[in-house]
């Protein structure tokens, strides 16, 4: 296996930033290290053979292509998350629950930064059907635990 070129380095890390897909203040949680270790399960660039550069430079053209979530989506799924986290509030962070969500729907890994970076519209749609099936469930144990408390069961 040959090793990853200067000029693939440079250019997955272009492409990446004009996606904004780095982040300089945790460049080893973003995004586009999210799809790195997705694709090749390393934690980073330098460490990719030609070959997975290749795919990561491929998944990158990829995502600047229309068909990704819009902002009327990502605003719908987060409408949704917070009924969720009212019912049913955690300890994770609001971003670490939800990339953990979108993991289970879809199987893509993400970050708690940019969890949408990387959804398409058909993505979209299946994580917020699913966070409203967990809204669902949470009301019914609700109403299941008030029946009980009231001595209805």
């Amino acid at each position: 296996m040959s090793a990853i070129l200067p000029n693939q380095i440079k250019a997955i890390y272009a492409t990446a930033g004009r996606l904004g897909l780095c982040d300089k203040l945790d460049p080893k949680s973003d995004n586009l290290h999210a799809l790195i270790y997705t694709i090749s399960g390393k934690d980073s660039v330098k460490k990719l053979t030609y070959h997975e550069a290749r795919q990561v430079s491929k998944e990158l053209e990829k995502s600047k292509a229309p068909g990704k979530m819009s902002e009327k989506q990502i605003a719908k799924a987060w409408a949704v998350f917070y009924k969720l986290k009212e019912l049913s509030p955690s300890k994770v962070s609001d971003g670490e629950r939800m990339a953990g969500i979108i993991k289970k729907v879809t199987g893509i890994s993400c970050t708690k930064y940019k969890p949408f970076a990387w959804l398409s519209k058909e993505d979209g749609e299946k994580v917020i059907e699913m966070i409203k099936r967990y809204v669902e469930t949470e009301k019914r144990k609700k109403a299941g635990s008030d029946a009980v408390e009231k001595g209805g069961f």
